[in-house]
């Protein structure tokens, strides 16, 4: 893999040449919207598993419309640019693929336009399910946006500030992530990535009007959740569940399934990922790389040259 090549308003071109103003709305606003995008190997070798592009470009249109960003790119336009990334980069390894839809030219952050879109590739490895990290947490000090403030479920740049906040304060703290809590005291996320907990087996997370990403790996768990006799229940959390949970993972693109093994120093049980988190994402792996029939529509399979 060379990883030289990005793609930048339909042409491929090496990333030191991929430029954009100077006195953009993007570069000095931060004003842009974006996916991630999971490329796994399929289990035969000979293929690239393109994850749930489909519902990715979906939310790249709200995004772009909420944020009154124009959008003149399709799934057809985004798949044959991450299809020309992935042979121009000789791309035969699990990969993650950003796309983003930014304003440039001279302008301020009121501008809708013009649009440019960037499709960018590097190689992610997916998780070892026998070699999981044990990532600790805590409650972050700084409270998630909030719908009628930077409203969650538009991914945009600017929107992921407030997760470096908190990110950068975990860090320093001597924890590995943050989880936020809304203005109400209750649960809502962790630094890009949804929140699950369990507790006598049985799942819960916050509901969508939590200030929460409308996230397509939290909807892929609960796929994963029925096809494995698992109740699942959105509601709001509490701070102290979180303590008293037998399992905590988190779930993004990026992270994909995440046990979180301790929260302000609390335990989450016995200390090691949960038996039920890590057959999620046993059962997501195998999803992602050889999917059956009921989920063949989640993957576009492209052929490693």
């Amino acid at each position: 893999m060379t990883n030289n090549f990005v793609w930048l308003d339909g042409k491929i071109i090496e990333k030191s040449q991929a430029k954009i103003s100077a006195l953009s709305p993007s570069a000095n606003f931060g004003l842009n919207v974006f996916e991630g995008v999971r490329c796994y190997k399929a289990f035969n070798n000979k293929e690239i598993n393109i994850f749930r592009l489909e519902d990715h470009v979906a939310r790249l249109q709200m995004s772009s419309k909420i944020m009154c960003i124009e959008n003149n790119v399709n799934e057809s336009i985004i798949l044959d640019a991450i299809l020309s990334l992935i042979n121009a980069n000789k791309i035969s390894e699990d990969s993650y693929v950003r796309i983003v839809l930014l304003v440039d030219d001279e302008g301020s952050w009121h501008q809708s336009g013009p649009s440019k879109m960037l499709v960018t590739l590097i190689p992610r490895p997916r998780h070892d399910i026998d070699n999981l990290p044990h990532y600790t947490a805590n409650v972050s000090s700084w409270t998630r946006i909030e719908d009628n403030m930077m409203p969650p479920r538009v991914k945009a740049g600017a929107n992921y500030i407030n997760s470096r906040y908190g990110f950068l304060q975990a860090k320093k703290d001597g924890y590995d992530l943050p989880i936020f809590l809304d203005r109400n005291g209750k649960v809502t996320e962790s630094s890009g990535s949804c929140l699950f907990i369990i507790r006598d087996g049985t799942l819960f997370t916050p509901p969508l009007s939590s200030s929460v990403l409308e996230s397509i790996t939290r909807s892929c768990i609960f796929n994963l959740a029925e096809d494995l006799n698992l109740p699942l229940i959105e509601r709001n959390i509490d701070r102290t569940e979180l303590y008293i949970s037998d399992e905590v993972f988190l779930c993004g693109s990026a992270v994909e399934i995440s046990p979180i093994v301790s929260i302000d120093q609390y335990s989450i049980a016995d200390g090691l990922p949960g038996s039920l988190s890590c057959l999620l994402l046993q059962k997501y792996l195998e999803i992602v790389s050889n999917p059956d029939q009921k989920y063949s529509k989640w993957v576009k399979s492209v052929s490693i040259l």
